[in-house]
């Protein structure tokens, strides 16, 4: 018996050794993002571009999308994440969907195997150069502290699949949703030549 407490002595030790060696998870620094001038962006605007308002900023972010965000925010914080807005899109190897509603599907698989509980209700909307698009607002949090608002727009032109992702913690959401507005409705998909 006394075998087995002092083992379990030594394991709540080493336990709490680890413990006491982490180091807590941070926001991303500035660092990690690589700012993009407008020449820059010009250039990485392949296959689709966008109009962003002079008081914004682009960047390169640590896992290679080009972000925008309000340019406040970086005084406001270092975490990127809180306000931000960018665009993939997906190959035909990934996504093979040949409709709008395709592309739902595959775009609430993926999003259902991150948030189970969230309904993803699509709202279907007429673009008048790219015919019906779905536009998904939904609500997440992070470590349920801080909470965001969602939007994601889903555009099938041409066999080719884009979807717009805004981020928006809770109460920046207001502040900045008419640019956002102004910045998806700028979106235009460049013809492949």
């Amino acid at each position: 018996m006394k075998r087995i407490i002092y083992s379990l002595l030594v394991i709540v030790m080493i336990g709490c050794e680890a413990i006491r060696n982490l180091k807590p998870i941070g926001n991303v620094s500035s660092i990690q993002q690589v700012m993009l001038d407008s020449i820059s962006l010009r250039k990485e605007f392949k296959t689709y571009s966008l109009n962003i308002p002079e008081t914004w900023y682009s960047f390169k972010e640590v896992h290679g999308h080009i972000m925008h965000s309000p340019q406040v925010m970086q005084k406001r914080s270092a975490n990127f994440y809180e306000n931000n807005l960018y665009v993939k899109e997906y190959s035909l190897k990934v996504v093979k969907a040949n409709n709008v509603k395709a592309l739902f599907d595959y775009y609430h698989e993926k999003k259902k195997s991150f948030y189970p509980d969230i309904d993803f209700i699509p709202k279907k909307l007429l673009h008048e150069n790219y015919g019906s698009y779905y536009l998904i607002k939904y609500g997440t949090s992070w470590s349920k502290t801080m909470l965001f608002t969602n939007i994601d727009v889903l555009f099938h032109y041409q066999n080719r699949n884009f979807i717009l992702s805004y981020t928006s913690e809770n109460k920046y959401y207001d502040e900045f949703i008419k640019e956002v507005e102004g910045i998806v409705n700028s979106f235009t998909i460049k013809e492949l030549n």
